[in-house]
C-alpha cells in the first residue's frame, strides 16, 4: 500500500517535472506575463515602495498554477476511478471519498480564484484601474469559500471539533 502512493506521489512529481519548461515558454509564447504593477491600499492610494520592489517581476509568466491544476486534477479522477474499479481500499476514519472530494474541491476552488486574480492582473487592470483582485474582496472570497468547506466538513463527514 506505501508503495502504491509513493509511486503516485513519484508519477505526479515526475510529470510535472516534465511538462513546467514547455508549459512556461507556451506561456511567454501568448504573452501570458505579469505587467508593470500599479498597486493601490484600501484607501485607493498609490504604493510606489510596493510596485518598487516588485519592478522585477514585470515579464515572468503568471498562470503556472494552471498546470498543477490541471495535473493534479486529471491524476485525481484517473487515480479515483482506478481504486474505485479495483478491489484497493483505502482505510480511513471518514467515508474516504467524501474527504477526498472534500480536498480537492478545497484545492480546486482556491486554485481557481488564484488564476482569476492572474487574470485580473493580466487584462484587469485598464477597467478596474486595480491591479489583480482588491485585497478585500479576495479575503472574502477565500472566508466563503473556507465556510463552504467548513459546511462540506461539518455536513459530509460530521467533523463537529477543532484541534488545535
Amino acid at each position: 500500500m506505501l508503495a502504491f502512493f509513493l509511486g503516485v506521489l513519484l508519477f505526479s512529481f515526475f510529470s510535472t517535472s516534465i511538462l513546467v519548461i514547455p508549459f512556461i515558454n507556451f506561456l511567454y509564447k501568448i504573452s501570458f506575463t505579469r505587467k508593470k504593477q500599479k498597486t493601490k491600499d484600501f484607501q485607493d492610494q498609490r504604493t510606489p515602495i510596493f510596485d518598487h520592489f516588485h519592478k522585477n517581476k514585470t515579464g515572468t509568466p503568471v498562470g503556472g498554477g494552471i498546470l498543477v491544476i490541471i495535473s493534479v486534477s486529471l491524476l485525481y479522477l484517473f487515480l479515483f476511478s482506478l481504486i474505485k474499479a479495483s478491489s484497493f481500499s483505502i482505510s480511513a476514519n471518514y467515508p474516504a471519498t467524501k474527504e477526498l472530494n472534500i480536498v480537492f474541491f478545497v484545492f480546486l476552488s482556491f486554485g481557481l480564484l488564484g488564476f482569476y486574480d492572474d487574470i485580473m492582473k493580466l487584462f484587469g487592470f485598464k477597467r478596474t484601474g486595480f491591479f489583480g483582485l482588491r485585497m478585500r474582496f479576495k479575503l472574502l472570497l477565500q472566508i466563503l469559500l473556507a465556510g463552504l468547506a467548513s459546511a462540506l466538513i461539518y455536513f459530509q463527514l460530521g467533523i463537529n471539533f477543532i484541534n488545535l
